[in-house]
């Protein structure tokens, strides 16, 4: 399946090299819209990693380790059979992208901080918030969609993430529990936004980008600017909030936040470097009115691509 026979995707994609200092970076990101390894990290809440791994050895699922805390990964083909283990049922291991896994990464969750995940569900990020902080301070987790709520619940569960002492979900609309709680501050806060899903495209699946128009991605970037705006002021002073999507379109991403910064004095970009993303792949070049502190990996064979702003309240 060509990309010309798509209207939709050809139409984003040169959308996209419109907003690229070199449009030559389409013909890279085509090759790499590829099915990719299945991710998972070890649940520490549960787990010890090696425990985990050695047991899967045994089951013949070879897993290779990957440069962030706990993960891993394996052949996508052995994605079934790796949900048939008593692992993966017991939540002793949670499947997820090494994509979902950087933005807690680089907000860098602490035992003892009040921390926002805003828009939380299927629990990836809130439950690896609840693992690298062991289950201590307070995490708020809001999630709009019932259906959505009650699989954040379950999983959360499963996971053993502390529902009665740590963890308190609420099931509203973002926007509204931001706007309707002003007393809520917090040290941290995690703004995985809703977004396009570019960056998460596969050829041969339509329904992986039948959906991304023009005008789908206007709207959605409304949202995730009221979304940042919301967020921020329940932000407490020298607090953290890291804004993150699994999208390619600098609409979404680089624009956002240059026009968030222009508008709010007491934000500050901080530079997005650590570690764990040395060797990542290039970013996209853009124009030069995007901001380079944030990250825009590309992707590559083992990670999709993802953006990530890290933003700081400088004073009240």
């Amino acid at each position: 399946m060509g990309i010309q026979s798509n209207p939709n995707l050809s139409d984003f994609l040169d959308s996209l090299a419109a907003n690229l200092k070199n449009p030559n970076q389409i013909s890279q990101l085509e090759k790499t819209f590829i099915h990719r390894p299945a991710s998972f990290r070890v649940n520490t809440l549960k787990a010890k990693e090696q425990g985990v791994i050695n047991s899967l050895a045994k089951q013949k699922i070879k897993a290779h380790k990957w440069r962030f805390p706990n993960s891993y990964y394996i052949d996508y083909k052995l994605t079934k059979t790796l949900q048939k283990t008593k692992e993966f049922k017991q939540g002793l291991l949670y499947m997820q992208s090494f994509a979902s896994m950087l933005p807690v990464i680089i907000l860098d969750p602490r035992a003892g901080e009040n921390i926002l995940d805003v828009t939380a569900a299927p629990g990836s990020k809130t439950s690896q918030i609840a693992s690298l902080t062991q289950n201590q301070g307070s995490l708020d987790a809001v999630e709009l969609d019932f259906k959505r709520h009650q699989r954040l619940l379950k999983n959360l569960k499963l996971l053993n993430v502390d529902l009665e002492n740590y963890c308190q979900t609420y099931q509203q609309n973002a926007l509204h529990f931001l706007e309707n709680n002003p007393q809520k501050t917090y040290d941290k806060i995690l703004l995985d936004a809703p977004c396009s899903s570019s960056a998460k495209i596969i050829l041969n699946d339509s329904s992986s980008f039948q959906h991304i128009t023009p005008n789908f991605v206007s709207k959605l970037a409304r949202l995730q600017s009221q979304l940042l705006q919301a967020a921020f002021k329940q932000l407490k002073p020298k607090g953290s909030l890291v804004y993150s999507t699994c999208s390619l379109d600098p609409l979404e991403n680089h624009l956002l936040i240059s026009d968030f910064l222009a508008n709010e004095p007491s934000a500050k970009l901080q530079q997005v470097a650590m570690p764990a993303v040395e060797g990542l792949e290039y970013q996209l070049e853009v124009p030069q009115r995007v901001i380079d502190q944030t990250l825009q990996v590309m992707p590559n064979k083992f990670i999709e691509s993802f953006y990530v702003a890290h933003l700081t309240k400088i004073h009240a």
